[in-house]
């Protein structure tokens, strides 16, 4: 795997829904929100591919971790990051795609604030963070770019900032789920290939969702972890080929019908089962050095009532709990050693805050 310059296109968009508006607005400012991970529905189909065209599957649970993007056209041509925002190089790269897309030559000024930044733990945030950026862009113009079609431009020309590097990005697995969930509803979404949503479901407002951290985490660069990830390539593909016609026809047989009824309880035993049976967390261990220890700690939870889902999120070493009892769940996940935080979840698309 070879870095790749900031603003690189690896897949281009060949034409626009609908032509950039000229009478657009001079600011934007919208809310995104974040991804969960359950699972993936094909493992083999997340090992690493020249043509960033990753369609492995997923199911999403879409939470209240949002970031508030702000873009706001300048007079000249160039690109400037507040200096708050962070994460400089995917902002820029972000912002670049869309330069690109829309065929223009403004400039702007963007600002991301973002209060629950974790970075490479589960949660999408560098995923999301290029989503967001484009989304407001995009929004600036009166959405020339359709949904669908941004989503899949945004995670067929993804990348993960290297640390002491500003100018490139290393080339990582993006199968869709952070950009899917800010731009079509629903709290839990079922992501087939092609970043194809095939089912959103409404969570009902009662569930909470606790985020567990195990300690002793250090967050490491993209580069770093997609070498120990690739370390892991084998038994991801011997996962796929192993379990994916399971995984499909339960989808298809138990899971979708359960959901269809608002019964998550055939999706719970299917995410339990990918990741606890079928290899999954002993895959991913390479993101955390006790993870499987912390995953047999977590594990009774599946059997608690009050438990709908519970899973790694993507490769880790962040766990989630969707339940109806979170203080108690969060209680339970702090007395065996992880660091909590609770959210709710999201079930709308991103949210626009000001438009002038």
């Amino acid at each position: 795997m070879t870095p790749f310059p900031v603003g690189f296109i690896h897949n281009p968009i060949i034409a626009l829904d609908s032509p950039p508006d000229l009478n657009h607005a001079k600011r934007i400012k919208l809310r995104y929100p974040s991804r969960l991970e359950a699972m993936c529905l094909d493992p083999s189909k997340i090992l690493y591919n020249r043509a960033l065209n990753y369609p492995a599957g997923q199911i999403n649970v879409c939470v209240d971790l949002c970031k508030v993007v702000t873009i706001e056209k300048r007079t000249d041509q160039n690109i400037i990051i507040d200096s708050s925002s962070g994460r400089f190089s995917l902002i820029r790269h972000a912002a670049l795609l869309m330069k690109s897309a829309l065929n223009i030559v403004d400039g702007w000024s963007i600002k991301v604030s973002n209060e629950h930044e974790m970075r490479h733990v589960g949660l999408g945030s560098s995923s999301s963070l290029i989503a967001s950026v484009m989304a407001a862009i995009n929004a600036l113009y009166h959405h020339p770019i359709a949904p669908l079609t941004l989503v899949r431009y945004a995670a067929q020309n993804h990348g993960e900032e290297i640390d002491n590097d500003d100018e490139h990005l290393y080339p990582v697995q993006c199968i869709g789920g952070s950009a899917i969930c800010g731009h079509f509803k629903g709290g839990l979404q079922v992501v087939a290939g092609a970043a194809t949503p095939i089912f959103l479901m409404h969570l009902p407002d009662d569930l909470s969702v606790i985020i567990a951290l195990p300690p002793h985490h250090s967050s490491a660069d993209a580069a770093e972890l997609m070498m120990a990830e690739e370390a892991m390539f084998e038994s991801f593909d011997q996962a796929g080929i192993q379990y994916s016609q399971e995984i499909a026809y339960r989808m298809i047989h138990e899971v979708l019908p359960g959901l269809v009824k608002y019964d998550l309880e055939p999706c719970k035993q299917l995410v339990y089962d990918y990741r606890w049976k079928m290899g999954s967390i002993r895959n991913c261990a390479f993101s955390h050095p006790q993870l499987m220890h912390f995953a047999s700690l977590i594990e009774p939870l599946v059997n608690d009532d009050e438990v709908h889902l519970l899973s790694l999120s993507s490769v880790g070493p962040v766990f989630f709990a969707l339940t109806t009892a979170p203080d108690r769940i969060m209680t339970y996940l702090n007395t065996l050693g992880f660091s909590t935080m609770r959210t709710e979840v999201y079930n709308e698309t991103y949210s626009i805050i000001e438009s002038e």
